[in-house]
């Protein structure tokens, strides 16, 4: 009897727990027939293998979501609970397969893959646990590969809802992520990585692609161009090993490119975090095989930035470096030996075409030096920051070189030919841009004038430039006005300005124009300081005149928004940031005074507290307005909430119109805080301080509520605080780059020389 209800019970087991081995060794009957399906089984299952070809014929499962439409979704992390994720992808993958076979041989199947449950079977946890428990490193390598959705903070180019696709999983299960020396033979590798199966690398190697790829074998007709920031797939990333190999004479061999996971995480935090503050690539039309390799590496090094990865960001930065002046070398010998050529024939075909290369090259070669000096400029490694006016002469000479002009395009251009060509102008318009931040930060004048670009048109509206097919690029482009930089920046100084028959600007047009500005004031103080005088009311007049315009015009735009987080992009916020450090610079001389350049504190606080006492006039409280305003938006939101969830995302150019912003106001506070100047405060200059101390009374830096305008004493500790306040604005979590901590411990340490005096 005991050995029959044992047997009963054995076959329960069995019938009930088919995949179960250790039940039954437990129970000391013999393991059931049936194999059990390991991870990779499972994956045959789907990719085809196992089931019948009526159920796995090709069909894309969802439609990959672009850039925009998805910038706002967020996935979970990649720790986060992969039942919950892989649950709803399967059921989207249960909805879309409507033509599945109700035979019950393919139900059986189905239902062994686990495909119809929307969640993990007990098999497959089972085998779940045995992987991550096990001592085998390779299993969970696959686990990673097969089952884990790419996800985190920067993954937003695909929606949560969207389905995996585990059909390729197997065709990327044998590759590696070594990384081979630049000397070596990609194909050995290419071998190599294919037959060293027992690697732990593998842990670097693809996860579930984000979009179905053809199978080259099966499907040659379908190869198409893989976007550069769709994902890093092995063959991308042997494209670019090749293309760094090609500088091998330049190019230490120690370096090594980044893992499959880094480079994706790289160019994805670079297009969240850094390229709707300065759109000039066209991310839609980007490929590897189409892009310099000393492009895509300063594209990764900006990334690694935003990634507070500093030691791989620094050597992307110097091979990316290294790579584009050799090419810049390279160049100029092709030119040299073409300029030979010239003079004995000049209607050569090849000469034509190779011209036409050479201004490819040297457009992609300088966007890939306006990163690298973005990078050298806002950071504080001691071995990039000295490159950035290095690399600004080379950079000029680059964008002359390619000229100054655009020619406008007939109607019936292709989408690739627009996309280069706004790219094109787009970059350009942003090294003169850039230039003008270098003017702000280091009080020199920039290589490229407002009246170099006289004869260029201002940027296309976002919409068209972030447009993801030629169809939609075609139905926005119909409404797009052509406005030339020359004839904008002139209507500025207009008296008679309206913007009721103006064609709206774009907001990198905005944003062009308002550093038009501040060169423009930058140049008329370079005249008048050498006179010992300062700028004439007429000019000063003229200037307010033109900006109170640029408002106008600014309004006018329809995208225009001071929201960071507007959905289309960020640039018009950042744009206010320029319209208060122009309205500052016009009545106050502060540029030679902050030594900013040296990215020291202490010399900035020492510059400032040194710095010559502001001339008190009517015109000036225009500017003190702007000053207290600026600083009003942080405290209505609420100080601390603005530190910890949005200066992360704010451009640098809000850190520097704080500095110049905390420099006036506070030097307006002490200018008035002197005995002699008590006595003669008019009543507007009254009601601004009153104002300035109703705001300090909602942060943590209230002043005494006994606090009377004619204390030196509290004047001074008001001025201090309102440099602590500014201070505990950049005091988030984290910053990206260097200079907005440099910037926010100069305000506290000016804070405590303000004090103390």
């Amino acid at each position: 009897m005991l050995t029959l209800r044992s047997d009963l019970l054995v076959r329960h087991e069995r019938l009930s727990h088919p995949g179960s081995k250790e039940q039954a060794a437990k129970r000391g009957a013999r393991p059931s027939k049936q194999p059990r399906r390991s991870i990779h089984t499972q994956n045959q299952a789907l990719n085809g293998q196992d089931l019948d070809a009526s159920v796995c014929e090709p069909q894309p499962l969802v439609e990959i979501a672009s850039v925009e439409e998805t910038a706002d979704h967020s996935l979970e992390p990649i720790y986060a609970d992969s039942s919950e994720t892989t649950g709803t992808t399967l059921e989207e993958i249960d909805g879309s397969s409507q033509t599945l076979n109700q035979d019950s041989s393919h139900e059986q199947q189905l239902n062994d893959a686990n495909i119809l449950s929307p969640s993990f079977s007990t098999q497959f946890q089972a085998e779940l646990t045995e992987t991550l428990l096990g001592d085998s490193f390779q299993d969970l390598a696959a686990f990673m590969d097969n089952h884990t959705p790419f996800s985190g903070d920067f993954a937003s180019f695909i929606s949560p809802t969207q389905g995996l696709d585990f059909a390729l999983a197997n065709q990327y299960n044998d590759t590696g992520c070594t990384t081979p020396a630049l000397g070596s033979d990609l194909r050995t590798v290419k071998t190599q990585q294919l037959t060293e199966m027992d690697t732990f690398s593998r842990l670097g190697s693809r996860l579930p692609s984000l979009q179905p790829e053809e199978d080259i074998q099966r499907v040659p007709q379908m190869i198409r161009t893989v976007n550069l920031f769709e994902g890093m797939s092995t063959q991308t990333r042997d494209v670019l090993i090749s293309k760094v190999e090609e500088f091998a004479a330049v190019v230490p061999e120690s370096f090594q490119m980044p893992s499959r996971l880094a480079m994706s995480r790289y160019l994805t935090a670079y297009v969240k975090g850094f390229h709707e503050h300065m759109p000039f690539l066209h991310i839609p039309t980007m490929s590897a095989e189409g892009c310099y390799i000393e492009l895509v590496l300063a594209i990764a090094s900006i990334g690694g930035q935003y990634c507070f990865e500093p030691e791989k960001t620094v050597q992307l930065f110097q091979i990316s470096h290294l790579i584009a002046r050799e090419r810049i070398r390279r160049q100029d010998a092709i030119s040299v030996s073409h300029s030979d050529h010239d003079q004995v024939s000049r209607r050569g075909s090849c000469h034509e075409n190779c011209i036409i290369q050479y201004k490819e090259n040297t457009i992609q070669t300088a966007q890939a030096l306006l990163l690298l000096m973005a990078e050298a400029t806002w950071s504080n490694h001691r071995t990039i920051m000295r490159e950035a006016l290095a690399i600004q002469s080379i950079l000029a000479t680059l964008v002359r070189d390619d000229g100054l002009k655009t020619t406008p395009l007939p109607n019936n251009v292709s989408w690739e030919s627009w996309a280069t060509y706004e790219s094109t102008k787009r970059t350009k318009w942003i090294v003169f841009c850039f230039f003008n931040l270098h003017t702000i930060v280091y009080n020199i004048p920039s290589p490229i004038l407002s009246s170099d670009v006289d004869g260029m048109l201002l940027p296309c509206h976002i919409a068209s430039f972030r447009a993801t097919s030629e169809d939609k690029w075609r139905n926005l482009k119909e409404n797009e006005y052509r406005i030339w930089f020359k004839d904008a920046f002139s209507q500025l100084f207009q008296e008679n300005f309206t913007t009721t028959h103006t064609a709206p600007n774009s907001t990198l047009g905005n944003y062009i124009l308002a550093h038009a500005l501040i060169q423009h004031i930058y140049l008329v103080r370079e005249v008048y300081r050498h006179r010992r005088r300062d700028i004439p009311e007429e000019d000063i007049a003229c200037i307010e005149l033109a900006l109170r315009n640029w408002k106008s015009m600014w309004k006018h735009t329809p995208d225009s928004s001071i929201d960071p987080s507007n959905p289309a992009g960020p640039v018009s916020f950042n744009s206010t940031a320029l319209l208060r450090i122009a309205y500052i610079r016009i009545h106050a001389d502060i540029g030679p005074g902050r030594a900013l350049h040296t990215r020291d504190p202490i010399q900035v606080s020492n510059a400032f507290l040194n710095a010559q006492i502001i001339s008190r006039t009517p015109r000036l409280l225009r500017a003190v307005l702007h000053a207290a305003h600026a600083l009003s938006i942080p405290i209505r939101i609420g100080v601390h909430l603005v530190a910890q969830t949005q200066t992360f995302r704010w451009s640098i150019q809000h850190s520097l119109a704080t500095l110049e912003c905390a420099f006036l106001l506070s030097k307006w506070l002490e200018a008035l805080s002197s005995p002699a100047a008590i006595q003669t405060i008019t009543p507007d200059e009254h009601r601004m301080v009153m104002l300035v101390k109703t705001m300090l009374d909602e942060t943590d830096f209230a002043v005494p509520l006994t606090f009377t305008v004619g204390s030196p004493a509290e004047m001074k500790l008001l001025s201090a605080n309102v440099l602590r306040v500014w201070a505990k604005v950049f005091h988030g979590p984290a910053q990206v780059w260097a200079i907005v901590d440099i910037v926010r411990v100069s305000l506290e340490l000016c804070a405590d020389l303000v004090e103390n005096v």
